[in-house]
């Protein structure tokens, strides 16, 4: 098809021959318009400018071999083909326009974003053409306002208002992401990382002017789980921080079991070093081991108790030692003794090896009991002694039996002492003498002597007794009776010449037992040589002849006084009389003898007497 637009310019309007519109009387002051009415009854308006609209007709060879005729209308912003068949008229009128405003919409973006497509609104007629709308932000303008400015562009309408907008360019977000970790308890907290997304036109880490800061409230020792790691603190120019925390998943560190070890100790000894095994993670650090057993703590099982030290490791199980105390050997020992025969027996001791933290016997609860049967009586021998039935907390008893040795008792004599007395005495005091050994204990001493045993000799018999002695050896003493002494005297006599002898009386000391002159055998006689012849004179009276069994006869001879004869009346009990001195005192009353008088000169019956 060959279009052809034949071409009628002309300042106004066209007029075309079957519609008429004239131009008279326009005021060019007003705005007017072409309108061209169509058969449908719509209305095709063109604002009358002094280029504009430009009106021509042409005609278009169309496939069905006829030529087809349009109006062409051209203004600033646009072209219109309208056919003719669809004109009705053509004629132009006071314009009937609303001024029109157009405004530049209003944007928000991202700093790095591009723009967006702008776009505007008009109010007021329709707008014909569009505008243009610039903005100078670019991708790299950093965050602020910035006019997105409107202009005519292709608006055709007549004096049209615009409105310029605002592209507000915010912050970009960038995403401060912080990296996720995980690691086993006790494990050093890693150097938290964050990765970055969002930053704009190229940019890197190297803007910011504050480094992000990653923290968490877990520790190396905090229990198994996930915490928030936790980003803040960035700062960089045309970025708004946007935080994304990671996770710290802290999972059980590899197990370890720290195992206390085991001991027996005897009591009373220092505690061993304690020491532990462990088993799964390598340990870090050292575990504290204690027990509370002390070298004076009781036999029994104690705690080691294996706690966490210096250990880092988690996860740790701890399982505790025992320490059992066991009884301390202790040895006790009866001592061993030698003695003699007959010796008492010793008091029977122990010897004690053993005892610990300075103890003595004083602790055991039960003393032992140590025998022996011997006794001291025994013979010579080898006898034991036994030790048994102890009993003591916190010791473990063992005995050793004693030896008690008896040796032949060291000899000793007994000698009973010998004795001599008289007939009628009683016993002396027996003693004894000791030769040898020491004599322990006291013997007996008999002797059948009594008072009336006669003279003779008699055993003194020497026994044990209480004589604790083994191998003694008893002598028995003499006990030697001999006479006892009897002293016979005879009483001194006077007679006168002449006359005969008197009866000389005889007088005993000495008698025993209450015995007396009818025990003698032969009694004993004076004697004397006076005789009736004999001067005057002192005569012997003398003992003699007399024999008792028991006694031994001593004699104190009398004088017989043989005075002469002058009538003195011999003294006697049937003619006493008195005996003065040659003064004239009277030295005897109704003396029936002169014996006992001292020497000397006295006067009886008137008559002198010589007493020598």
């Amino acid at each position: 098809m060959k279009t052809i637009y034949p071409k009628y310019r002309h300042w106004g309007i066209i007029f075309f021959l079957f519609i008429g519109f004239p131009l008279t009387g326009l005021a060019q002051t007003e705005l007017y318009e072409t309108v061209i009415e169509k058969t449908d009854g719509t209305e095709m308006c063109y604002l009358i400018t002094p280029e504009y609209p430009i009106i021509s007709g042409s005609s278009v060879m169309e496939d069905d071999g006829l030529a087809h005729h349009y109006i062409y209308v051209e203004t600033e912003v646009k072209h219109d083909l309208i056919p003719y068949t669809e004109i009705k008229k053509i004629y132009a009128r006071l314009a009937q326009i609303t001024p029109v405003t157009i405004t530049a919409k209003s944007y928000t973006r991202k700093y790095g974003e591009y723009n967006p497509s702008f776009e505007y609104t008009s109010e007021g007629e329709e707008l014909e053409g569009t505008p243009e709308i610039t903005c100078e932000a670019t991708l790299t303008s950093p965050v602020g306002t910035y006019p997105i400015v409107i202009t005519k562009g292709s608006v055709s309408n007549y004096a049209p208002t615009f409105v310029d907008g605002v592209l507000t360019v915010e912050a970009a977000p960038l995403t401060i992401v912080a990296k996720d970790y995980m690691i086993k308890q006790g494990e050093e907290l890693p150097n938290f990382e964050v990765d970055y997304y969002g930053f704009q036109n190229g940019e890197t880490t190297d803007i910011l002017t504050k480094l992000p800061v990653a923290t968490t409230t877990a520790t190396s020792a905090s229990e198994p789980g996930t915490y928030d790691i936790i980003v803040s603190g960035a700062e960089a120019p045309n970025y708004e921080m946007v935080y994304q925390k990671g996770r710290l998943v802290i999972i059980d560190a590899d197990p370890a079991t720290v195992i206390a070890n085991s001991y027996t100790r005897e009591y009373g000894e220092a505690n061993p070093t304690f020491e532990y095994t462990c088993n799964g993670a390598e340990l870090v650090g050292t575990p504290e081991i204690t027990c509370e057993a002390i070298e004076t703590s009781p036999v029994g099982n104690y705690p080691i108790v294996v706690t966490k030290g210096t250990i880092t490791n988690y996860n740790v199980t701890y399982i505790d030692g025992s320490l059992y105390v066991n009884p301390a050997p202790l040895t006790i020992t009866a001592k061993s003794y030698t003695i003699k025969q007959g010796d008492e027996l010793p008091t029977l001791e122990a010897i004690y090896s053993g005892w610990k933290n300075d103890e003595t016997d004083d602790v055991l609860i039960t003393k032992p009991t140590i025998v022996t049967l011997a006794t001291s009586n025994s013979s010579p021998g080898t006898y034991p002694i036994y030790i048994y039935n102890a009993e003591a907390q916190n010791y473990y008893l063992s005995y050793v039996n004693g030896t008690l040795t008896i040796e032949e008792a060291n000899p000793v004599t007994v000698i009973a002492n010998s004795y001599t007395r008289e007939y009628g005495e009683a016993n002396p005091t027996f003693e004894y003498t000791s030769e040898g050994a020491e004599l322990v204990g006291t013997p007996v001493i008999t002797c059948e002597a009594t008072v009336i045993s006669p003279v003779g000799t008699y055993p003194i018999v020497i026994s044990k007794g209480s004589v604790i002695n083994e191998n003694d050896t008893y002598v028995n003493g003499v006990l030697t009776i001999e006479e006892a002494p009897l002293m016979v005297s005879v009483e001194n006599a006077t007679r006168e010449q002449g006359k005969a002898n008197p009866a000389f009386v005889l007088n005993y000391s000495g008698w025993k037992n209450g015995e007396n002159e009818s025990v003698l055998i032969v009694k004993p006689t004076a004697t004397t040589e006076a005789t009736i012849d004999s001067p005057a004179g002192e005569y012997a009276i003398v003992l003699s002849g007399g024999q008792a069994l028991n006694y031994e006869l001593s004699y104190t001879n009398g004088i017989l006084t043989v005075t002469e004869a002058s009538g003195i009346v011999a003294l006697s009990a049937e003619h006493p009389a008195d005996v003065y001195d040659t003064l004239g005192n009277k030295v005897r009353n109704n003396a029936t003898s002169l014996k006992g008088l001292a020497k000397g000169v006295y006067i009886v019956n008137g008559n002198k007497v010589v007493v020598k």
